[in-house]
């Protein structure tokens, strides 16, 4: 059983964390309460589709695991984390998530990995 990685995002508020597979939403929520005070109640969450389309994000549900809902290590990798929009219901209606600085390029060994047959 691997890993499952995420960025979770609020306004400039950017952090990443990891759960094991077998984690649900609630395990997310409970540690972004330790984090930013914001009470697991008042928390939703919604998951950028695989798609990757910027405006396309999909409810996590809390009664369920977090691969029972589409995830799995190979789309939520270390070096590619997969988008979670943390919406505070308190605060605000909708997502809000302010862009960061673009990411350097990717470096040639990493690449090299996601395409083993491109290595010499």
């Amino acid at each position: 059983m691997g890993n499952l990685y995420f960025e979770v995002l609020r306004g400039k508020t950017h952090f990443l964390c990891d759960y094991p597979e077998d984690a649900t939403p609630i395990d997310i929520k409970k540690d972004i309460q330790k984090f930013l005070n914001f009470k697991v109640e008042d928390q939703v969450l919604k998951v950028q589709t695989i798609s990757g389309e910027e405006n396309d994000w999909n409810l996590l549900d809390d009664t369920k695991k977090l691969t029972d809902q589409g995830l799995n290590p190979r789309v939520a990798k270390a070096d590619s984390p997969l988008s979670i929009a943390l919406i505070v219901t308190s605060r605000e209606k909708d997502m809000n998530i302010e862009r960061m600085s673009s990411p350097p390029p990717m470096p040639e060994a990493m690449r090299n990995r996601e395409n083993p047959e491109n290595e010499s």
